[in-house]
C-alpha cells in the first residue's frame, strides 16, 4: 500500500513470475525505507571477491579520501602532456570499452601522480585531467555497486573541474546527481537537478560539448518522466533531444558527453521499456542500427534493456541472446549490473529444466 504497487504485481515478482521494473524496485525500497541496492543485493560481494575486485577497490577508496593531503614524495610526475594523453586513453577504455577492471587498477597511480604534479605546478590542464580521472573513478565504482564511493568521486571531479576552469563542471555534477535520484525513485528531486543542469549549460560557452550535455540531460529527463508515468513529458524531452542531435551529429563519446541521433534512438527504446510498453520497445529496436564504433558499454546496456523487455514478453530465448550479446560487448559491466542478475533470476524461475546455456550464464554471474 505504501509503495502503490498492486498486490498481484508484487506476488508475481516475489514468486519469480514477473520481472521487477526499476520504477517498482524504487517504489518498494522507498516504502520500506531502504536503498534500492539492498533489494538488488549490490555490491555483489561474493562475486567481487571471486574476481579479486575488492583488492582493487581499497586503493581507490584511499585515493579518494587523501585528495587534500600532502602528496607522496616517492612519485616523480611526468609532463602534463603525457599524463593528459594517458588518462584520456584510460578513460576511453574504461568508460567506452568497458574495461573497468583495468581502470580500477590504474587510476590510483594516476590520482597520486596528478596530486604531486598539481602541488608543484598549479596547471589548469592538470586539474582538468584530475577531474577526468575522478569521473572515470566514479564510473568504475558505480559499476561495481559502490554508490557511496561514486558520490565521493563525483564531488572530487567537480572540485577539480572548477579549478581547471571547466564551465560545465557544475552542470555535469547536477546531471550525475539526477541519475542517483532516478535510481531511488525521487523523481521530482531528479527533475529539479535536470533543470539545474540545463540552466548551467545555458550559461556555458556555445559549442558541441555544451549541446551534448544538454541533449544528454533531455534524455535523462525522458527516462525520469517515463518511470514516473508522465509519457507526454517523456515525448517532449525526446523531441528536445532530437533537435539538439540534429545540430551536434554524432558527438564525441569520450567522458560524459557522448550524444547524437543514435543515443536518442536508443533512449526512445529505453523510454518504452521504462513505461512497460515492451512489445513497442522490441519493435522500435528491430530497425535500429548502432554504429560499430559506438561505445561497447552503451551497446551492452542497450542489450541488457532488451533482455529485460524480452523476458517480460516471455521471449526467453531472445532474452538470453540479448544478455549474451551484452556479455560479448562489455563483460565486466554486464556481469555486475543488477539488470543482468534480475533478468537471469527471472529466466531461471520460468524453467522446469534449465537449459545449459542459461545455466552457464547464471554460473558466470554467480547465481
Amino acid at each position: 500500500m505504501r509503495a502503490h504497487v498492486a498486490y498481484g504485481t508484487l506476488t508475481k515478482i516475489e514468486s519469480g513470475h514477473a520481472l521487477a521494473s526499476a520504477a517498482v524496485l524504487a517504489a518498494l525500497a522507498r516504502a520500506m525505507g531502504v536503498n534500492v541496492t539492498q533489494l538488488t543485493g549490490q555490491p555483489f560481494l561474493d562475486e567481487l571477491r571471486e574476481a579479486r575486485v575488492d583488492q582493487l577497490i581499497e586503493p581507490l577508496r584511499v585515493a579518494l579520501d587523501s585528495y587534500d593531503l600532502t602528496p607522496s614524495e616517492d612519485v616523480a610526475p611526468r609532463s602534463v602532456d603525457v599524463i593528459e594523453a594517458e588518462i584520456a586513453a584510460l578513460c576511453d577504455q574504461t568508460m567506452c570499452d568497458g574495461m573497468i577492471g583495468q581502470g580500477a587498477a590504474e587510476l590510483p597511480g594516476f590520482l597520486d601522480e596528478l596530486g604531486v604534479y598539481i602541488s608543484e605546478y598549479d596547471d589548469q590542464r592538470a586539474w582538468r585531467s584530475l577531474a577526468a580521472a575522478y569521473r572515470c573513478t566514479r564510473h568504475v565504482v558505480l559499476n561495481y555497486g559502490f554508490r557511496d564511493l561514486a558520490d565521493i568521486a563525483l564531488d572530487r571531479a567537480t572540485w577539480a573541474g572548477v579549478r581547471g576552469g571547466d564551465p560545465l563542471a557544475e552542470g555535469v555534477r547536477h546531471r550525475a546527481r539526477a541519475s542517483n535520484h532516478l535510481r531511488s525513485g525521487a523523481y521530482e528531486t531528479g527533475r529539479q537537478l535536470l533543470a539545474a543542469t540545463l540552466r548551467a549549460t545555458a550559461d556555458a560557452p556555445a559549442g558541441t560539448k555544451r549541446d551534448a550535455l544538454a541533449g544528454h540531460t533531455h534524455l535523462g529527463w525522458a527516462v525520469n518522466a517515463a518511470r514516473s508515468g508522465d509519457l507526454s513529458m517523456a515525448e517532449d524531452q525526446l523531441d528536445a533531444a532530437t533537435n539538439l542531435a540534429r545540430r551536434t551529429g554524432e558527438a564525441p563519446t569520450a567522458g560524459w558527453f557522448g550524444f547524437g541521433p543514435t543515443n536518442v534512438a536508443v533512449h526512445r527504446v529505453a523510454v518504452l521499456i521504462e513505461s512497460g510498453s515492451y512489445d513497442r520497445a522490441v519493435a522500435a529496436a528491430e530497425p535500429l542500427t548502432i554504429p560499430a564504433d559506438w561505445p561497447s558499454t552503451r551497446r551492452a546496456h542497450h542489450h541488457m534493456d532488451l533482455g529485460r523487455a524480452h523476458a517480460n514478453l516471455g521471449h526467453h530465448d531472445r532474452a538470453l541472446t540479448s544478455l549474451q550479446e551484452a556479455r560479448r560487448l562489455a563483460p565486466q559491466q554486464t556481469r555486475f549490473h543488477p539488470t543482468t542478475r534480475l533478468t537471469v533470476e527471472h529466466l531461471l524461475t520460468t524453467k522446469r529444466r534449465v537449459p545449459e546455456p542459461l545455466a552457464s550464464y547464471a554460473r558466470w554471474i554467480g547465481l
